[in-house]
């Protein structure tokens, strides 16, 4: 099961060696119909049925993320995911960041990314990437919710 292919049309919606998933409109049109007979209700539990009928159910991040997809694709925004490994090299942390790595290298000189080396390269944690990123953007929803409290103060 390497290589894995099913098509609809001449329109190929899954090949499994390369990781591609390129959606049909059938993926779409079908998201969009799950959405629509949900109506406004969340979904509390997502659940995987097996052939014998038994259900497993998915924590709650796993379904959460699903139904993101699921939003994204009915609505005809492009979805990419990507895995990425344990240790990151400073510039994919930078790129992950949406900063320049001497940015990145000078939140490490001052303790601000915990970073270690490997051999003579420094490598930093996805998670403490990820913590870091969570932090800065919501020091940036916070300054631009003062900013629109400001300007509301100032009768602009």
């Amino acid at each position: 099961m390497d290589e894995e292919a099913d098509t609809m049309g001449d329109f190929m919606t899954h090949v499994r060696h390369t990781g591609t998933v390129l959606l049909h409109d059938v993926v779409a049109e079908q998201a969009t119909e799950v959405l629509r007979a949900a109506e406004d209700e969340t979904a509390l539990v997502l659940s995987i049925e097996l052939p014998t009928g038994r259900r497993i159910p998915l924590p709650g991040e796993l379904a959460s993320f699903l139904l993101d997809i699921v939003d994204d694709v009915s609505q005809g925004r492009s979805v990419s995911l990507k895995t990425m490994p344990r240790e990151l090299s400073t510039s994919v942390a930078a790129a992950e960041l949406g900063i320049s790595r001497p940015t990145l290298m000078k939140l490490i000189d001052r303790g601000e990314l915990p970073a270690h080396k490997v051999g003579s390269h420094t490598r930093v944690l996805r998670e403490d990437v990820a913590s870091l990123k969570a932090e800065r953007e919501l020091r940036i929803r916070s300054a631009a919710e003062e900013l629109l409290l400001l300007d509301e103060d100032t009768g602009s």
